[in-house]
């Protein structure tokens, strides 16, 4: 067809769009038209799992006035944001909300973090003195004095930032912190939660098809042999499955600190398995960030290897630990298995914990506690309406520079 991209558009804005009935289950989230400042929200039939409508906010009062226009729905689904808690009670006041389990067990897993992130140096003693000791390259010694001025520069950026638990004493909330340093909440919460100036964590040392030769390779070294292609073909005949450049890369690295005057790095400890001792002598012993940490308390055992089992228990002898792991597993059954009637019971023992991070995390519960507790117990979910969000994302990519609101609504709409 003869026609420009410009005239197509025109005539697709000009094309109706199919009137939708009204849901009886209605899933309601939010989406980013332009991140970090516009917003606007999705609603979603959660039975034929249809969109319903785009609306251009999401705010409480535009929920309100397209609920009060489309009467019918009985049951909404959405996160536990208070626009949106508002917004369902001004526009109809005898629905039944509920709150997205997904998001539920992601607020409980940010809980357990910032536990962590408080506890994080008598955690980092008990690991270090303890059998979960994790070993992983020794990278600065090869740095060079550029890297290492870039990183104390860095550091001391970040030590700037500390300042929060000054300004925290001083009576300034948590959103005044943050604009005020340029941070974001979150890192706000972490610091003035942690005791001591949280540190960046490494990653730990992965698995390298080259540990099972590291130690034949550093005698080949030290006999004077440091041609690449030359230990690639011996180590080749002894069944080395991969390629010439990780061993051309291991030979750079032992060249550079020659080269620069810099004394040679320590020989890397071929890669034990998890059945196996741990070395004798490891690099350094570190602990995964918190952020990490969380996975080993929070997955069954059968999704843990022998090393994260055998961390979770090192670490569950420090009380504090303990009493959150207990909790943390009897939240996750009752909200897996549907046992409603175990939640508030588990909402008060938690309450007098004596673990801040879950007391106030309990607190929440307590006061939303009518949608918590349909979430627990009715089959509703807002899965669905998160599938059409990253389906948004998706299509706003598609649409490059014309992805506005007009456009945007009708290509969903109108699918």
């Amino acid at each position: 067809m003869g026609v420009s991209a410009s005239t197509l558009l025109r005539y697709v804005r000009r094309c109706p769009i199919p009137v939708q009935p009204t849901p009886r289950v209605l899933g309601v989230d939010d989406f980013a038209l332009r991140r970090g400042r516009n917003y606007g929200t999705v609603l979603v039939d959660g039975e034929t799992h249809r969109p319903v409508e785009l609306l251009a906010d999401r705010t409480a009062d535009v929920l309100a006035a397209w609920l009060q226009a489309h009467p019918g729905v009985q049951v909404i689904t959405r996160d536990r944001s208070t626009e949106y808690a508002r917004g369902a009670s001004q526009g109809a006041s005898l629905v039944v909300q509920v709150a997205d389990r997904w998001h539920l067990s992601g607020n409980f897993r940010e809980a357990f973090e910032r536990l962590l992130d408080r506890l994080r140096p008598p955690l980092v003693a008990y690991s270090a003195s303890g059998e979960a000791s994790i070993t992983r390259y020794d990278r600065s010694r090869r740095r060079g004095t550029k890297d290492q001025t870039q990183q104390q520069a860095s550091r001391a950026r970040r030590y700037e930032r500390a300042r929060v638990k000054a300004l925290h004493t001083q009576g300034l909330n948590t959103l005044q912190i943050a604009k005020r340093l340029h941070l974001s909440r979150q890192t706000v919460r972490k610091y003035i939660a942690s005791p001591t100036f949280p540190d960046i964590q490494r990653a730990n040392r992965q698995k390298s098809i080259l540990d099972p030769y590291a130690a034949y390779l550093q005698a080949r070294w030290d006999e004077g042999c440091h041609d690449s292609r030359h230990l690639w073909r011996e180590i080749r005949e002894q069944g080395y499955p991969g390629s010439l450049r990780m061993v051309w890369l291991w030979v750079i690295l032992r060249h550079e600190p020659e080269q620069k005057g810099r004394p040679p790095i320590r020989q890397v400890q071929p890669f034990q398995p998890s059945v196996a001792e741990p070395a004798a002598a490891p690099a350094k012993s570190i602990l995964p960030t918190s952020q990490r940490l969380v996975w080993v308390f929070i997955h069954p055992p059968d999704k843990l290897d022998e090393e994260q089992l055998r961390l979770r228990h090192t670490l569950r002898q420090i009380p504090e630990v303990e009493r959150a792991f207990t909790l943390t597993q009897r939240f996750f059954s009752l909200v897996h298995q549907r046992q409603s009637a175990l939640l508030q019971p588990w909402i008060d023992d938690c309450r007098t914990s004596e673990l801040p991070e879950l007391t106030r995390f309990a607190d929440g519960l307590q006061r939303e506690f009518p949608i918590i507790y349909a979430a627990v117990e009715l089959p509703y979910s807002n899965g669905v309406t998160e599938g059409h969000v990253n389906r948004l994302k998706f299509l706003k990519r598609q649409m490059y520079g014309r992805a506005n609101f007009d456009l945007l609504r009708r290509r969903v709409l109108a699918a």
